[in-house]
């Protein structure tokens, strides 16, 4: 199951919208605030992963220096 907080999952929807076509890339950097390229990389990482690009790697485990 996978866990995401409110800002990963705005992330998803909006990344999802321009996928669809329903938003441009353009639009969407201006609503996550993130550069035409890093929205681009999301695209690429939803297509390859699925929502699973916009949860960070070390989700769940305990940091290192605990």
């Amino acid at each position: 199951m996978i866990v995401m907080d409110s800002k990963a999952q705005l992330t998803v929807d909006i990344v999802a919208k321009v996928i669809e076509d329903r938003i441009t890339i353009a639009n969407a950097a201006k609503l996550l605030s993130k550069s035409r390229r890093t929205i681009e990389r999301y695209v690429k990482a939803y297509q390859q992963v699925g929502i699973q690009f916009a949860v960070h790697g070390n989700n769940g485990k305990s940091p290192p220096n605990k």
